[in-house]
Formats: structure tokens, C-alpha cells, sequence
């Protein structure tokens, strides 16, 4: 599986002008480390992600190779949990990945520590659906960690199909990984959560 090493990008701005449910102008500048969008259901967090993976309308953006690296890298950039079973299928022909998504793993699985020694081979017909979307974020940071990837992550509603200590675990995972987090998430807060960048409505519905 041939893959070039060592890219950077970091998303800087996304701006809308009556765009889909998004009213009138909105701008969002994203930290170099992490941001949090908050909103309900249909709000515009879908919106920011398609938009942020499709470089449109407006996206504002720095790379040391070309915009192209967006999609070269788009299914770990914006991660869709509906590939879940494909994705790790196909990553965890690499030792060195799997490996490195256990070790994710068992950090995520850290509250729920029983678990540990239940899905050491990382067998997905084991795991519950919570457990397998966990797995595949084990991944898809395992695989960027691999490849020297220094790229985004934009992860759509991250928690929803989580049960709380998968929750609390996953939130606790992403803390101490490197690189720029773009979190898009439900009304519910996590411990270590405590802030929003930006809150969504239905107001600019």
C-alpha cells in the first residue's frame, strides 16, 4: 500500500454566504489544535464537515503540498463511521497499524477496562456497534500516526453512538493526540470539555 509520508495541512477558515441552512454570512477560523462546534440536529454541523472535505463553498486553508492532499487523504481527514468495517478491514493488513490502533484501543477502553482483554485481537464481530466506532477512530489515528501525517481530523457527531464511558473515553483519547481537531458534536458535555468556539442554531435556519 503505497503512500507518500509526511504531509502537512491545517484548515484556517471556512466562510459561508446563504449556503445551504446557513442565513446571510458566517465565518468560522479554526484553532491550530482544537476546535468545538456545538449544535443540535440540523444545525449545520454535516454542513461544516462536507464542506471542509469538499473545499467548498469557501475554504481557507495551509499546506506544504497542494489542496489535492485533501483528497488524497479525505478518509482520514473527515472520517465517515458508515465505512467503518471496510476501513479496518483494509488498515489492519499493516502490523505496524495494528499495533498502533490496539494501543489507541485500550486508551479509549480505559473506563471500561474489562473490556481490554475481550477485544485484544480486535475482532469485530466481538464488539458492539459503540465498540466498533470506537475501533475505527483507533485507526484512523493509528494509520495518520504511521504514515507521519501532521493533517486535520474532523470528526461529525464523534460521541452519538457511544455509550458515556466510551464517551468520556474517546474524549479523553483525542485530548492527547497531536494535530488539528475540528470536533463536531451534539448539546451534551464531556469532563475536559468545558468550552464551545462556536454554538450553532436553528436561528440561522
Amino acid at each position: 500500500m503505497a503512500v507518500q509520508k509526511g504531509k502537512f495541512l491545517r484548515f484556517v477558515r471556512l466562510r459561508f454566504q446563504d449556503y445551504r441552512i446557513f442565513r446571510g454570512f458566517n465565518e468560522f477560523r479554526f484553532k491550530y489544535d482544537e476546535t468545538i462546534i456545538v449544535g443540535g440536529s440540523a444545525t449545520g454541523k454535516t454542513t461544516i464537515a462536507e464542506s471542509l472535505e469538499n473545499l467548498r463553498p469557501c475554504v481557507a486553508l495551509r499546506t506544504d503540498s497542494d489542496r489535492g492532499i485533501v483528497y488524497q487523504y479525505k478518509e482520514l481527514i473527515v472520517p465517515k463511521p458508515e465505512n467503518v468495517m471496510e476501513f479496518i478491514e483494509k488498515w489492519q493488513k499493516l502490523p505496524q497499524v495494528k499495533a498502533k490502533a490496539r494501543t489507541n484501543f485500550e486508551t479509549i477502553l480505559s473506563l471500561k477496562p474489562w473490556k481490554i482483554k475481550l477485544h485484544q485481537n480486535l475482532d469485530l464481530h466481538l464488539m458492539a456497534m459503540g465498540e466498533r466506532h470506537a475501533l475505527y477512530y483507533a485507526f484512523i489515528f493509528a494509520v495518520r500516526a504511521v504514515l507521519g501525517l501532521d493533517v486535520p481530523v474532523v470528526l461529525d457527531d464523534p460521541y452519538s453512538c457511544l455509550d458515556p464511558e466510551l464517551q468520556q473515553g474517546l474524549r479523553n483519547f483525542l485530548k492527547g493526540q497531536s494535530g488539528q481537531k475540528i470536533l463536531l458534536r451534539g448539546n451534551h458535555w464531556l469532563e475536559g470539555e468545558e468550552h464551545a468556539d462556536y454554538v450553532l442554531s436553528s436561528s440561522k435556519i
